[in-house]
């Protein structure tokens, strides 16, 4: 799957494009640690890197100082950035 950022995310670019590969159900505890295009149980798509917490939910912190870091969250599915594209 591919995104483009309108914004600068971490040290990911504005206008840079994010290839990322998603995880099959069987696999999604590999996301741990991971930077990953994440869908949230009944809310956004976000990019986050994923740390697995307690009772299998997954803490997802974010690339901005300072951004909201969320705890126990249950995501729908996850998709490790495998590169990012800056068109010049």
């Amino acid at each position: 799957m591919a995104a483009r950022l309108d914004t600068t995310i971490g040290y990911f670019e504005a206008g840079s494009v994010l290839i990322a590969n998603r995880f099959r159900d069987e696999d999604i505890d590999n996301a741990h640690g991971m930077d990953c295009l994440v869908a949230v149980a009944d809310g956004p798509i976000l990019l986050r890197r994923l740390i697995r917490g307690r009772n299998k939910g997954w803490t997802l912190v974010p690339h901005e100082n300072g951004g909201e870091i969320q705890y126990d969250q249950s995501i729908s599915w996850a998709a490790r950035i495998l590169m990012a594209i800056k068109y010049y």
